[in-house]
Order: C-alpha cells, then sequence, then structure tokens
C-alpha cells in the first residue's frame, strides 16, 4: 500500500500533464486499465478517488518508466521546489510576462524536465497567456516540429500531419488571436532551422518562448551565429552575421546552477529520516555535485541499504551505494 503523500502527489501531477494531451481514455489503455479505466484516471487526476491510490500510482510510475526511462521517476525524492526549480520559474514568468525569447542551460540531470512540467501545471488557469510545453526528440525536424507545436495548440488531430508552410501560417494566425507562452524542452536536440522557426514565431506574434536543453544547444547556437566585420564610413564596424544571428539578437540567456550542497544534504536526510556523519555528508557531495537525477537514484539505494545497517548514514554506505548505482547514469 502507497501512502506517502510526495509519492501519490508526484504521480498526480505526471497524470495530470500526460492525459491533458492524450485523454484519460488514452491515458487508460496505456496504462493497461482498459477502457473501463478511464474513470480511474479522470477521478485520481482531478482528487476525487476515494478508494486506496496504490493500483494507479503504479501503473503511473510504470508508464512513466517507459516514457522518459527509470532514471526520469522521482519516487524517492518526489518533487522538491529547490533553488535551480525556483530559477526555472523565475525565468519563465519573466519570458511569459514580458513576451520574450528565454533560454535556459543545463546539464542532464539537473530536473530541468520535472521544473517545466510543475510550471505547466502550477501557472494553469491564471489569467495569462497558456502555457504549450514541447518536448523535442532526436528525430524532430522543421516539418515535425511545426506539427507538434499545431498538435500542441489543437490545429491537427493527435497523429495527423499537414504542410508545414501552410500550418505554419495557421499557427500564428491563431497566436495572434489567443496568444500562447512556449516551452521547448530538450532544445538541443533541434536544428538551426527550427530554432529560427521559433524566433519566427516570437517576431510574427510577439509570444513569449521559453528554449531549455542541455550545453550542446550553445554550440548549435555558436555554429549558426559567428561575428564579423564590415566597413562603414572607413570603419570597421563589428557585426553578428550568420543564419541564428537574429535568434541571438532576441534571446536572453542563463545558466542553470543545478542543486545545492546544503540541498543535497538536506533532502537526503528528510528522505531516509537520519542524519548524516560529517564523513558521510561529505561523500555525498562528492559523488552527486549538483546532479539532482543521481541523488535520487543514489537515496534509492541507500533506503535498502539503511534498512540493514540501522538509523545512522556513514561514509562506508555511501560508498557502497555509489558502487551500486553504476551504470547508465552516472555524474558527468
Amino acid at each position: 500500500e502507497i501512502t506517502e503523500r510526495r509519492r501519490i502527489e508526484d504521480s498526480r501531477e505526471w497524470l495530470k500533464h500526460y492525459s491533458g494531451k492524450t485523454g484519460f481514455t488514452a491515458a487508460a489503455i496505456r496504462m493497461g486499465l482498459g477502457d473501463g479505466g478511464r474513470t480511474l484516471v479522470s477521478k485520481f487526476a482531478n482528487r476525487k478517488l476515494e478508494v486506496d491510490p496504490t493500483r494507479i500510482v503504479l501503473a503511473v510510475e510504470a508508464l512513466r518508466a517507459q516514457i522518459e526511462g527509470p532514471e526520469g521517476i522521482t519516487k524517492y525524492i518526489g518533487f522538491r521546489e529547490t533553488r535551480c526549480v525556483e530559477m526555472v520559474w523565475k525565468h519563465a514568468d519573466a519570458a511569459r510576462d514580458g513576451h520574450y525569447m528565454g533560454l535556459l542551460v543545463a546539464p542532464p540531470g539537473f530536473g530541468k524536465t520535472e521544473a517545466l512540467r510543475a510550471y505547466e501545471s502550477r501557472r494553469e488557469d491564471d489569467g495569462k497567456p497558456e502555457v504549450a510545453y514541447i518536448y523535442c526528440r532526436i528525430t524532430t525536424h522543421l516539418s515535425s516540429l511545426v506539427n507538434e507545436v499545431a498538435e500542441t495548440m489543437h490545429l491537427v488531430a493527435p497523429g495527423k500531419t499537414r504542410e508545414a508552410a501552410q500550418l505554419h501560417k495557421d499557427i500564428v494566425r491563431t497566436l495572434r488571436s489567443c496568444s500562447r507562452f512556449l516551452i521547448f524542452d530538450e532544445a538541443d536536440l533541434l536544428n538551426e532551422r527550427c530554432l529560427t522557426f521559433i524566433r519566427n514565431l516570437h517576431d510574427e506574434c510577439g509570444i513569449g518562448c521559453l528554449v531549455v536543453g542541455r550545453p550542446d544547444l550553445l554550440k548549435t547556437i555558436d555554429l549558426g551565429a559567428r561575428w564579423s566585420t564590415a566597413n562603414s564610413d572607413g570603419k570597421d564596424r563589428p557585426i553578428l552575421d550568420g543564419p541564428l544571428a537574429p535568434f541571438v539578437n532576441r534571446v536572453v540567456s542563463a545558466i542553470l546552477p543545478g542543486l545545492g550542497d546544503d540541498e543535497a544534504i538536506e533532502i537526503t536526510e528528510d528522505v531516509l529520516k537520519c542524519k548524516l556523519t560529517d564523513e558521510a555528508a561529505t561523500k555525498l557531495l562528492f559523488y552527486v555535485g549538483p546532479n539532482f537525477k543521481v541523488l535520487s537514484r543514489l537515496i534509492g539505494t541507500l533506503r535498502k541499504i539503511k534498512s540493514k545497517a540501522g538509523r545512522a548514514i556513514d561514509e562506508r554506505m555511501i560508498e557502497e551505494a555509489w558502487r551500486r548505482t553504476q551504470g547508465p547514469v552516472t555524474r558527468r
């Protein structure tokens, strides 16, 4: 039986976001609940479920593992409003309210996607431009991105596609009449033309946008925008040139700090309900750094070790937990 409030709420927020795009029936089928599971999904997402939520929580976590990978689940920690999350929300609010283009960059594991999805959920129906979250993939190219934005705005049916140029015009027309705030997550997977399309939407409609990705995003931008010189009145003047020069001229960027040392220790002690020795805290910070995802995996392993070794967490337990977690996800 699952009774941990944070874990239940984390599953509820994720399911609400997912079913908002697919519908309750499709979500129920994906989770193996069948057509009759629509009522269960709807009641859980809308806080009307009066029975034990264990079944639906486990189904949500299983579906989330299929979509995001097991490391994307925060079942050991739950969603935490860290300083990094607050910074994401602060920049998102500024871009949304000021109708400008924001750029956020951080390595994998810093909790960008979790923060963005929580932002979309918590800014729902607040009287400002609706938040539209677009998740970019390795297969995303210009035509698919245009269709993805259109599908998010309900201009095309899920799974259907239309010609990109005409669809671009329809998106602009819709955004001019009903503004939205567009968030592009995993934007390091986008090419120059995709980034230019985002800039086009900003220029044509005056909407706010937030482009979020890993440091590779900066490499793409650097390759598409370069400084050169132009002679004017007998003087050489520096100018920004290249296909992404207009994008660079409009964007306001920031680097996310990741998890703070004090936050990592506080979260660990809160989840495990015990104190770390000074040596254990030092070792934990050495292994985890600012990476939220690594901390989550480490805590999941520490829970098993602690149950056998008593209440205190010492340096040897941290080392053993780190050894066991070595695999696909490591500190980068």
